[in-house]
């Protein structure tokens, strides 16, 4: 059977979809940030935009300084559907590695790219 035919108007093809494409695990978003300011805000809305949304979107701030990234992680601390673990300085690969348990699939938008 088709992904196609089993779409409906109720968002039950959208789940089967998931089901098939990530075997009922957990999927999460992992963006990792220092001093990027509204690039966060960016991706997390990126992110929230999918056809597919992740199970949990998690902001890994690798040590920000800049009071602008540090409001807008702020911010974003106080959405129910966000995570942000914060850091001392270590750099990207020790934020990457900051994952959170019980996940299945991890992804890691690649930070060099504005998201569209």
């Amino acid at each position: 059977m088709s992904l196609s035919a089993n779409r409906s108007n109720d968002g039950h093809g959208r789940e089967q979809m998931r089901r098939i494409m990530v075997g009922m695990g957990n999927v999460s978003v992992v963006i990792t940030s220092y001093n990027q300011n509204e690039m966060i805000r960016e991706a997390v809305d990126s992110v929230r935009r999918q056809k597919l949304r992740p199970d949990a979107i998690i902001v890994v701030d690798d040590g920000s300084t800049d009071p602008a990234s540090v409001q807008v992680l702020d911010e974003l601390e106080q959405a129910e559907d966000i995570t942000v673990i914060r850091q001392g300085n270590a750099g990207p690969s020790a934020a990457r590695r900051k994952k959170p348990p019980h996940r299945d699939w991890l992804a890691f938008p690649w930070n060099g790219l504005r998201p569209l």
